[in-house]
C-alpha cells in the first residue's frame, strides 16, 4: 500500500502555513508507521500571462493522467483542500476500487464567505458533490462531521483529528515577561482586538509585561490594530514582530510566560480548531483559549489550560491577571497540558486510519 496525497498547496519549506504544517506532519505519521506516502502538489503559481496559465492548466491535466494511470488498487489516494481537478482524479481512481479518503479541516469557503462569485460557489459545489466516493473523511471537530457527512456515502468512516503536533518542546532558560501570540491577524480570525483591549486591562503591578504580536495581516488591518495599541496608550508595552520562520516562533513561543488565543465566536471557529493551540501546548507554557467551537471538550478550565469567554476582553483579562497572580498553579496547569498533548503526536493519530485500512485491505 502506498498513499498519494493530492494537494493544491505550495509545498515547499518557504510555506508556513498551519494547512502546510499540517500536511507535513500528516506525511510524518504514515512514515512513521512505515507506509510510503507522496506528495503530489498541483501548484504552478499564479501568474498575469495567459499563456502561462493555460501551459499551467495544461500540467496539471497531464500530471492527474498520470496520478490515475499510476495509482493501483490496493494504494490510497488522500485529497487535502479543495481543487476542481481533485473532482476528476477522485472519479476515475474509484472506478480502479482505490480507496479514497479526504481531509477538510473547515467549512467551504461558501460559507465561511457567502459573498463569492457564482464561478467559485460552482467550483465549491462540484468538489461537494465528489465526496459520495470517500471512503473516509479526515477533519478536526464534530460540527464539521455533522456537516460533510450530508456530502458522503453512510459507509464513510470518519476520523476525527483535531490535533497534529511534534514532541513537546524542552524550554530553557528564563521566561521573558511577555504574552505572547502567533498566527493571522486580519479579518478578525483570532479577535486581536478583544486580545489588546484584554492586555490593556493587566493590573498595575503587571504593567512590565509586554504583548508579543508574532504574524501578518494586510496593512490596512495591521495599521487599524496599531492605532488601537495607540488609542490605549500601549504602544510601548506591544510589539508587532511582523513574520516569523517557523523556528524563530517557537522560540518566543518557549520564552513566554503566558500564550494567548482570543479567538471570537465565529462560524470558522465554530467548525475549525487553531493548529496553533497544540503548539501552545506543547510547551509546558500556561495557555489562555477562549470557549469556541470544540475547544472546551480538549482543554479543561484551570485542569490542562485557561478558558475565557469569547468576545468579552473584560473576562479574558480578568482570566489574565489571575494565571498572573497564581503563576506557580498556572505552570502546573501548563505542565498537565502538555503531557495532555502527547496523545496527538503523528505517528498516534495516523495509526487509527492506518489501522482502518488493514481492516478490510
Amino acid at each position: 500500500m502506498k498513499v498519494y496525497c493530492i494537494t493544491n498547496s505550495f509545498i515547499g519549506p518557504q510555506n508556513e502555513s498551519a494547512a502546510n504544517n499540517r500536511l507535513k506532519l500528516l506525511a510524518e505519521g504514515f512514515r512513521n508507521n512505515d507506509i510510503e506516502i507522496q506528495i503530489c502538489s498541483f501548484y504552478y503559481g499564479n501568474h498575469k500571462s495567459k499563456l502561462i496559465t493555460i501551459l499551467n492548466l495544461l500540467k496539471k491535466f497531464l500530471f492527474s493522467l498520470y496520478l490515475i494511470f499510476k495509482i493501483k488498487k490496493t494504494d490510497v489516494l488522500y485529497v487535502y483542500g479543495e481543487f476542481i481537478i481533485f473532482s476528476y482524479i477522485v472519479c476515475c481512481v474509484h472506478l480502479k476500487g482505490t480507496r479514497i479518503i479526504f481531509e477538510r479541516t473547515e467549512y467551504p469557503q461558501n460559507i465561511l464567505c457567502p459573498h463569492l462569485n457564482s464561478r467559485h460557489n460552482y467550483l465549491l459545489n462540484y468538489y461537494l458533490k465528489s465526496l459520495k466516493y470517500a471512503n473516509y473523511f479526515v477533519t478536526c471537530s464534530e460540527a464539521l462531521i455533522k456537516y460533510y457527512q450530508n456530502f458522503t456515502q453512510p459507509h464513510c468512516h470518519f476520523f476525527n483529528i483535531p490535533l497534529l503536533v511534534n514532541s513537546p518542546a524542552v524550554i530553557l532558560g528564563k521566561r521573558d515577561k511577555a504574552i505572547v501570540y502567533c498566527g493571522y491577524m486580519g479579518k478578525n480570525k483570532d479577535g486581536l482586538p478583544d486580545l489588546i483591549k484584554a492586555f490593556s486591562l493587566l493590573d498595575e503591578k503587571f504593567r512590565d509585561f509586554k504583548l508579543i504580536l508574532i504574524g501578518y495581516a494586510e496593512d490596512g488591518e495591521i495599521n487599524f490594530l496599531k492605532g488601537l495599541v495607540h488609542s490605549l496608550n500601549l504602544k510601548d508595552r506591544v510589539c508587532f514582530t511582523g513574520k516569523l520562520s517557523h523556528q524563530d516562533t517557537l522560540t518566543k513561543l518557549t520564552q513566554a510566560s503566558v500564550l494567548v488565543l482570543a479567538r471570537p465566536d465565529n462560524k470558522q471557529a465554530e467548525g475549525g480548531f487553531p493548529s496553533k493551540l497544540g503548539e501552545y501546548l506543547a510547551t509546558g507554557i500556561p495557555v489562555l483559549v477562549t470557549k469556541v467551537g470544540d475547544i472546551p471538550l480538549y482543554i479543561k478550565d484551570e485542569k490542562n489550560g485557561f478558558l475565557a469567554n469569547p468576545d468579552d476582553p473584560q473576562d479574558f483579562g480578568a482570566k489574565l491577571n489571575h494565571i498572573l497572580d497564581h503563576y506557580e498553579f498556572a505552570i502546573e496547569v501548563g505542565k498537565q497540558g502538555q503531557k495532555f498533548v502527547k496523545q496527538f503526536i503523528p505517528k498516534e493519530q495516523i495509526k487509527k486510519i492506518i489501522t482502518q485500512l488493514n481492516s478490510i485491505e
